[in-house]
Parts: structure tokens; sequence; C-alpha cells
């Protein structure tokens, strides 16, 4: 696994110096870290999508399951 990293770390260095612009290596980059905002994002959405179809944040709906 460590391995595997290295290499990727090592390949991405190499494409880093392989790209002419600098505005383009920046352009790539935020489009990664936007891309992982959002994957974060929809994770997020989803955890608490699932919690409110458990319903079990609010006592009301713990009286409710009770019943």
């Amino acid at each position: 696994m460590k391995q595997l990293t290295m290499t990727h770390r090592w390949s991405f260095f190499i494409l880093f110096k392989k790209t002419a612009s600098r505005v383009v290596t920046i352009n790539h980059l935020n489009f990664h870290v936007n891309l992982i905002l959002l994957l974060l994002l929809l994770l997020l959405l989803h955890k608490h999508e699932r919690t409110q179809n458990a319903c079990t944040h609010t006592p009301a709906c713990w009286t409710e399951q009770l019943e």
C-alpha cells in the first residue's frame, strides 16, 4: 500500500514537471479540490438523509416508535 502511494506521488510529481503552464496546474488542482469537497458534501447529505429516515434525532420520533 505504501509502495503504491509513493509511486502515485512520483507520477503526480512528474505530471507537475511536465505541465508547461502554472495556470493549468492551478486550475487542475482547483478542479480536484472542488471535486473532493463536492464528494464530501454529498456524503454528509447522504448521512443526514439516512438519520432523518431512521427517525432517531427527535424525542417526538422516539415516542412514536415506542407506541
